[in-house]
């Protein structure tokens, strides 16, 4: 698990590592670019939710039939979706030394990682299962092998599935279900932004400084999912396809900097916080989070669906399965993978 995690966010960081161009920047521009990454957001949360519970099997049988397992799976959010965002705040694609990892982002976007434990359980009477999944990574969570990357990820999901159709043969079986997910995660990057940062125009012309800060980016969603699958049993293979929708009907996200704050020159004061938060509510607009040494910027995304295509096969060992899956996501045009390997009876 941990070593996933690695490899995704060494990703982020050759992603984001190019320093900024500029440490000066206006309030408002600095609101308007993480806002563009929250649009681009708008579309990848509910396709990065649906990692996991993806079994190759469409229907795993009534109960005494359960299953226990982990899916290491990563959602790309497609470049376009973040080169406003990027742009405004100075990144210089072309600093990137590494031309495959250029190459990458730009074509298929920035990872979203998502790593489940999961488990589903036949049930009773009628032909259904249901699944659950829960991915966690505990608050401030430092990765031993790189240096100064800290994240925070959380995921719980269920779902239930009904057998419309029963195998035999040539003929797959088919099941059709929905489900919930709740999702949260954000990382923090150190090093990246070139030294000391200015926030100008804030509340009406004042200045928040930042020495050298971390680069934040967060995103949470609650998200309902409808599917349909379809799966043969060949032999020790089991190969599946199927097409699912899911609909984020709230969805947030933004981003900031982290660090030790300076209010117009001096270290920031409870009373300096509260009147920006008193500033911005009385104008009604979301005032900027500065407490614990920061400034981060958050915004509702829009309401979106995210439409996918799946499909994939598994290879069936006694009482193992291992699932290679793949997904594409309509709405983005982004592509999305999945590792599952589990127990099963």
């Amino acid at each position: 698990m941990r070593k996933y995690i690695i490899v995704i966010m060494i990703t982020m960081v050759w992603f984001i590592s190019p320093v900024f161009l500029q440490s000066q920047i206006d309030y408002d521009d600095f609101v308007s670019e993480f806002e563009a990454f929250t649009d681009g957001v708008a579309t990848t949360l509910p396709f990065n939710s649906i990692i996991g519970l993806n079994w190759s099997d469409a229907y795993i049988g009534n109960f005494p039939h359960f299953g226990v397992g982990i899916t290491a799976g990563v959602a790309f959010m497609p470049y376009g979706s973040l080169e406003d965002t990027l742009d405004g705040l100075g990144v210089d694609m072309n600093a990137i030394e590494n031309e495959g990892i250029k190459n990458m982002l730009e074509g298929l976007g920035m990872p979203f990682p998502a790593i489940v434990l999961e488990g589903r359980l036949g049930g009773f009477v009628l032909p259904f299962d249901m699944g659950f999944k829960i991915g966690y990574i505990p608050p401030d969570f430092e990765l031993s092998f790189t240096e100064g990357i800290v994240i925070d990820y959380l995921l719980v999901g269920a779902d239930v599935r009904f057998r419309v159709l029963k195998g035999a043969l040539a003929i797959p079986t088919v099941s059709v279900g929905g489900g919930l997910t709740y999702q949260y995660g954000s990382f923090d990057m150190a090093g990246m932004l070139g030294g000391e940062q200015e926030i100008t125009n804030i509340a009406g012309g004042h200045t928040i400084s930042l020495s050298d800060p971390d680069l934040n980016f967060n995103w949470k969603a609650f998200v309902v999912d409808v599917k349909a699958q379809a799966s043969w049993n060949v032999l020790l293979l089991t190969p599946f396809v199927g097409a699912g929708a899911s609909y984020a009907p709230y969805a947030e996200a933004g981003g900031g900097m982290k660090s030790k704050v300076y209010f117009d020159g001096s270290e920031i004061t409870q009373d300096d916080i509260d009147m920006v938060d008193d500033y911005y509510n009385e104008i009604d607009e979301p005032a900027p989070d500065l407490n614990d040494g920061q400034i981060i910027v958050y915004a509702t995304t829009p309401a979106a669906w995210s439409i996918r295509a799946f499909g994939g096969v598994s290879v069936n060992l006694a009482l193992f399965r291992i699932d290679l899956l793949g997904l594409f996501n309509f709405a983005s045009g982004a592509f999305g993978a999945s590792l599952n390997v589990r127990l099963q009876l």
